[in-house]
């Protein structure tokens, strides 16, 4: 039988949102691949992909960071954690990038990845789960 520590519910929220999060990063890779006008962008680029580049890194990612974030649900396995991070890091990055071409949306992205950040960070040092016999 599982303890649940004190930082469980940090934990689990940091999880779900990362699979919303996810969520969003998915249909925002379909919307630039599918519809690339609805997106502002310089001359159709943003940085040095042009915008189908820049939706199927969204899609990529996004599917990286639902998978992540389910696997961090389904049992907050430690790596899990690590990965976590990783993949919600590389995700605010490409928001940051990713903001003047959808500005509003990508600051309220970022804001979700930061909540994430730190839901997983302050879970880490007390993730212990101890059996009782």
């Amino acid at each position: 039988m599982r303890r649940r520590t004190r930082w469980g519910g940090w934990l689990a929220f940091g999880a779900v949102l990362m699979m919303v999060i996810g969520l969003f990063a998915v249909f925002e890779g379909l919307l630039a691949l599918r519809s690339p006008d609805f997106f502002v962008a310089q001359g159709g680029r943003v940085l040095a992909l042009n915008l189908a580049g820049w939706g199927w890194l969204h899609l990529v990612l996004g599917l990286l960071v639902l998978a992540a974030g389910a696997t961090l649900f389904g049992g907050g396995a430690r790596w899990a954690g690590g990965v976590g991070i990783a993949v919600i890091a590389v995700n605010l990055f490409v928001q940051l990038v990713w903001l003047p071409a959808f500005p509003i949306w990508s600051i309220i992205i970022i804001a979700l990845d930061l909540l994430v950040l730190y839901a997983i960070a302050a879970t880490w040092p007390d993730r212990r789960v101890s059996t009782l016999a």
